[in-house]
């Protein structure tokens, strides 16, 4: 998968959220559907290269996704919200797991 195909799945999986067809971050398939997403990005050096970290994620739902015709879209806010701390906090999780010491 492209970056550009993960950014597309992030953004479509947004909007079924937007339209309550499928559930938030914090609920099944939705968590697992995203988390998929990033590990697809993590694994293919898009947080060693920046490209697709939370902050580079906002900016770029920020510029494809986010303001409707209205400006801000409040419910899109919710939306984006819990994804970009789920999103750093996935990539903290991963960053670090290696440095875990084995239970003795």
């Amino acid at each position: 998968m492209t970056q550009e195909e993960i950014i597309q799945k992030v953004i479509d999986y947004l909007d079924l959220q937007l339209h309550g067809v499928m559930g938030t971050i914090h609920q099944e398939p939705s968590k697992s559907a995203f988390f998929a997403l990033f590990a697809e990005a993590y694994n293919q050096g898009c947080m060693a290269d920046r490209s697709l970290t939370a902050d580079a994620l906002l900016d770029i739902l920020n510029a494809e996704w986010f303001l409707d015709e209205h400006g801000t879209n409040a419910a899109r806010l919710e939306c984006v919200e819990p994804l970009l701390f789920y999103w750093h906090a996935w990539r903290y999780a991963w960053d670090h797991c290696e440095k875990k010491k084995p239970l003795a």
